[in-house]
């Protein structure tokens, strides 16, 4: 019973296009690794001995789990992680598991269900966001989050994200865990209590945690609607890669080409792809101006496909550029791509 790693399933995004393809989305094992913490011999352990989950078996008979499934691993997870034996709450309904952490609050809080006896006395915890969670609740969970990444303890600050990511869709994810981040980096940034290197490693830890949802929620591609690019001399792709997680929500087939794309190699891509809408990320300013190459090339894309800038606000853009549309936030974005598509007979 191998769990294959090289696998590829859809989440489902919530629109009609979607529903039409199912109504669940299923995560191969290494990805559950990912978002849960847990290894793949505890996982396994989990359900042949304990019975605790069930994922579905793919037609070559590899483990695939559901959102679901990962909700109730995490549960277990902080159980397990209070002192309680997998043996004891395995059988434990979810709701039965979340009644199980209230007793971690101390004791004002509610108590275990019944037939639950914690194997030792259970600590309180600092506060975090559970797997009952749709959103963070601001700012308390962030602020733990920047602590974490103000300690250079990257290592939680990863798993922090890998987890917050699990508990909701990854629309909600980007809008709201991903933006207020890129938000109090800035300002923590401008304040000095964050350096240079706090912000490289929160950039690739928020890029890693899209580039694994952008993975599982790849459905089988029809004709690609939407290429989200990261221009060349970018610092990162975030924007570009939350652009694909929003597209996908809205029920558009959109393609990530990577991050710093050569100007000599995007315009070919873009043609062989033929997407009708072409979002490029330049949340990071640059002066185009002083960039020829780049400047012509969004010159020339513009006249083929809509071109959807993503550019920092309050950031002057080029003049000439009267074809592409700037796009200044995430949630702009979103906006527009809940419109018709070009394709689907929206405004072109």
């Amino acid at each position: 019973m191998n769990d294959k790693t090289s696998d590829k399933v859809a989440w489902v995004p919530l629109s009609a296009k979607a529903e039409a393809r199912g109504a669940q989305g299923i995560y191969p094992m290494r990805v559950a690794v990912q978002l849960t913490g847990l290894t793949p011999d505890t996982i396994r352990a989990w359900e042949r001995r304990y019975h605790a989950i069930e994922p579905v078996r793919s037609a070559g008979n590899t483990r695939k789990f559901t959102h679901d499934d990962i909700r109730r691993l995490l549960l277990l997870r902080e159980a397990t992680e209070a002192g309680h034996s997998i043996g004891n709450i395995a059988e434990l309904a979810d709701a039965e598991l979340r009644a199980l952490r209230l007793v971690s609050a101390g004791p004002d809080a509610a108590a275990a269900p019944a037939r639950v006896r914690p194997q030792e006395p259970i600590a309180p915890r600092p506060a975090a966001i559970h797997a009952t969670d749709e959103a963070p609740t601001a700012p308390a969970p962030l602020d733990d989050y920047f602590q974490l990444l103000a300690a250079f303890d990257v290592v939680r600050a990863g798993a922090w994200l890998r987890r917050v990511a699990a508990l909701m869709s990854p629309r909600t994810f980007v809008l709201d865990v991903v933006v207020p981040l890129l938000a109090g980096i800035r300002e923590r940034r401008a304040d000095a209590s964050l350096g240079g290197a706090h912000v490289i490693a929160a950039w690739q830890q928020i890029s890693a945690t899209l580039s694994v949802l952008v993975e599982v929620t790849a459905a089988p591609r029809e004709a690609a609607e939407l290429l989200a690019i990261g221009a060349p001399r970018q610092r990162h792709a975030i924007h570009a890669l939350a652009t694909i997680l929003l597209a996908r929500h809205h029920g558009r087939e959109a393609v990530f080409l990577g991050a710093a794309v050569p100007d000599a190699d995007l315009q070919w891509a873009v043609d062989a792809l033929a997407a009708p809408t072409v979002v490029i990320d330049l949340s990071v300013p640059l002066n185009l101006e002083s960039m020829p190459s780049a400047y012509t090339t969004l010159e020339r894309l513009a006249t083929r496909h809509r071109v959807w800038l993503l550019w920092p606000p309050g950031v002057a853009v080029a003049e000439g550029l009267r074809k592409v549309e700037i796009v200044t936030d995430l949630a702009s974005l979103d906006a527009l791509l809940a419109l018709p598509s070009p394709r689907n007979g929206g405004a072109p």
